[in-house]
């Protein structure tokens, strides 16, 4: 008995019969076998793979964290704020830390972004205090006096804060030369954006009440107001 009689003989199917016509219907019957055999292991193998890379993706997804930036575009070349991708940098050379959190990055329109009612990048947001501090600040000590529980310099709603308060637009070109100006000299201020709740009292209450029509505009934090780019008035908060 030859190979295909053998088969046959324990095939109760019959599905490789022997015979002159049939010789080339068992051999095509043996092909598809075996490339049905192949299909049906890398298919276990791949939903194997899936498995694993979707419970790698679950507990990527669960992993606890409370703090946040906010960018403009997740992919740091797109994102078209200086300031942003400065701030990317510095968290960056901190394994993307802070306090002790890994910082999780979305964009404006994130609900927490929303949430947090936040108007201009960069934003860091913790949710463990409901805190937010806006523009870049370093070192990332400056960052999280911001976003303490018990920190009363928090940019979203005391406008009596003893700080430097900057409003401005991320498009406005002398706004940009202010915050420059300022980062160089390593004056502390708060970055506010002039579309912002804050933004809009604080330049409907200046100018001696009469109002701010143009930014940037600087409150220091001793009442001083300085309307416009003026250098050498934003060099004087030096001293």
């Amino acid at each position: 008995m030859d190979f295909f009689g053998k088969l046959n003989a324990k095939n109760t199917f019959g599905m490789f019969e022997q015979g002159k016509g049939n010789n080339i219907v068992n051999i095509i019957c043996g092909v598809l076998l075996i490339i049905l055999i192949i299909v049906l292991i890398v298919c276990l193998v791949r939903k194997n793979d899936n498995f694993s890379n979707q419970k790698e993706n679950e507990e990527n997804n669960h992993e606890e964290t409370h703090m946040y930036q906010v960018v403009n575009d997740l992919d740091p070349l797109k994102d078209g704020c200086p300031f942003s991708r400065k701030m990317s940098e510095l968290l960056a050379q901190n394994n993307n830390m802070l306090g002790g959190s890994k910082v999780k990055k979305i964009t404006m329109e994130h609900p927490l972004a929303k949430q947090f009612n936040v108007t201009g990048t960069p934003t860091i947001l913790c949710t463990k205090t409901g805190k937010k501090s806006v523009g870049f600040k370093q070192p990332l000590d400056k960052v999280m006096e911001d976003l303490k529980a018990d920190n009363n310099n928090n940019n979203t709603s005391n406008t009596n804060s003893k700080r430097h308060k900057l409003v401005g637009r991320p498009t406005c070109p002398f706004c940009l030369k202010a915050y420059k100006l300022l980062d160089e000299l390593n004056i502390e201020y708060d970055k506010i954006d002039s579309n912002s709740p804050e933004g809009i009292q604080l330049m409907k209450n200046g100018n001696n009440g009469e109002g701010v029509n143009g930014v940037p505009y600087m409150l220091s934090a001793d009442g001083q107001e300085i309307i416009g780019f003026d250098e050498s008035k934003l060099r004087s908060l030096k001293n």
